[in-house]
């Protein structure tokens, strides 16, 4: 489902056109439960949301496709 929503976002251009969706899924997957297993035992919650977010930008920030125009 995961590979699916960014399969997705390829194909409407938001992401390039070389990304590997099922990799990126997988590592998206491996983030949320480490962080997941993390959390039960015994990271905050706080802690482990603003990791997640940060790991899934720093994935994501050098797929993105370039909205600027020169």
């Amino acid at each position: 489902m995961v590979a699916t929503f960014i399969e997705e976002l390829k194909n409407r251009g938001i992401l390039k056109d070389g990304t590997n969706s099922r990799l990126i899924a997988m590592g998206a997957i491996a983030i949320h439960d480490g962080l997941l297993f993390g959390e039960v035992s015994g990271m905050s919650k706080h802690e482990t949301r603003n990791a997640f977010a940060d790991s899934i930008q720093a994935m994501f920030s050098g797929l993105i496709v370039s909205t600027n125009q020169t």
